[in-house]
C-alpha cells in the first residue's frame, strides 16, 4: 500500500496527491473532485508519456496535432487507442473490399488520417463544415505523411456527395453530423450510395430530434442494405501499464468519450455484400 501511494504521489505530483487525499474524504460527504480536472491531469500525463503519438490500438504510430480542436478531452482515450475502436475495427474490415474512403462530419480527420497511414485505404475524402477542422485534417495528414492522398471539402449535401460517388461507387462511408444523418440520408442518396458501406452515428438525444426518426431511417436503408447495430467492446481499464498507479476513477475517465449518454451506430452493407 506505502509503495502504491508513493507512485502515485510520483506520477500526480504533490498538490494533485493532496487533492487526491482530500477527494477520498470529500467523496464520502458528496462532494468529488471536478472530473474534468482530472481529464485534464490525465491528459498532460500521457502527453509527457507518449507525446503526440498514438501508443496503442489499430492506428498506433499516428501523429495527433498539438493544436487539436475537436474533442478536448478525447486525446487520453485517442493516446491509449480505445477512442471509437469499435468503429475503427469495422472500418478495417470493410478495408479489405474498399479502397476509398468517404468521411462526413470529418472533424480533425482521425478516421481518415489513421486509416491512409495504416495504408488501410488508398483515398480518403473528408467533408467538415468548421473552418478550424478543415485547417487541422491537412495539418494532421501533413503531419502524418498522406497529404497527397486527401481531399477537404466543407459541408457535405446530396449533391457534392453525388459528385464523389460518381468517381467511385464502391466506397466505404462513415457519417457524424450531429443529427444531420436522419434529413440526409433520403431514399434518393441512399439508392445513390446501394454499392457502398455505411456507417452512421445517429443523434436521437438532439432537441430536433424526432422519436421516428431513426426507425424511418432504418426501414429507407433496408431498401437497399442490411443493417444492424454495432456496440463498443468493454475496456480493460488494468491492460495499461501507464495507469497502474493511478486511482481506479482516474483510470476509467481516462478512457471516457465524454457522450452525453449511449451512443448509437448504425452499419449498414448493401445486400449480398461479400469481402473479399
Amino acid at each position: 500500500m506505502i509503495f502504491k501511494i508513493i507512485h502515485l504521489y510520483k506520477n500526480i505530483g504533490l498538490v494533485e496527491f493532496i487533492r487526491f487525499i482530500l477527494n477520498q474524504l470529500f467523496i464520502k460527504f458528496g462532494f468529488p473532485l471536478n472530473e474534468i480536472h482530472i481529464k485534464e491531469k490525465l491528459s498532460k500525463y500521457l502527453i509527457e508519456k507518449f507525446g503526440y503519438q498514438i501508443k496503442y490500438g489499430q492506428f498506433s504510430g499516428l501523429l495527433l496535432n498539438k493544436d487539436y480542436w475537436w474533442g478536448k478531452y478525447d486525446i487520453t482515450n485517442k493516446l491509449l487507442g480505445s477512442y471509437e475502436s469499435h468503429v475503427t475495427e469495422h472500418l478495417i474490415k470493410l478495408s479489405k473490399k474498399y479502397k476509398y474512403f468517404i468521411n462526413l462530419g470529418a472533424a480533425d480527420g482521425y478516421f481518415a488520417i489513421g486509416l491512409l497511414k495504416k495504408r488501410y485505404i488508398d483515398k480518403a475524402i473528408c467533408f467538415e463544415i468548421s473552418p478550424k477542422g478543415r485547417d487541422n485534417i491537412l495539418k494532421n495528414s501533413q503531419i502524418n505523411g498522406v497529404s497527397e492522398y486527401i481531399e477537404i471539402y466543407g459541408e457535405a449535401n446530396k449533391h457534392s456527395i453525388n459528385e464523389i460517388i460518381l468517381k467511385n461507387k464502391e466506397s466505404i462511408i462513415l457519417c457524424d453530423i450531429e443529427g444531420g444523418e436522419f434529413k440526409l440520408f433520403n431514399d434518393t442518396l441512399l439508392s445513390s450510395l446501394r454499392f457502398c458501406s455505411i456507417i452512421i452515428e445517429t443523434h436521437e438525444f438532439l432537441e430536433n430530434y424526432s422519436h421516428d426518426d431513426l426507425k424511418k431511417l432504418i426501414e429507407r436503408s433496408e431498401r437497399y442494405f442490411d443493417v444492424k447495430y454495432i456496440n463498443k467492446n468493454a475496456i480493460d481499464i488494468n491492460a495499461y501499464e501507464e495507469l497502474d498507479d493511478f486511482p481506479d476513477d482516474w483510470r476509467l475517465l481516462a478512457f471516457s468519450e465524454n457522450r452525453p449518454k449511449k451512443m448509437n451506430w448504425l452499419i449498414m452493407v448493401p445486400k449480398n455484400y461479400e469481402t473479399k
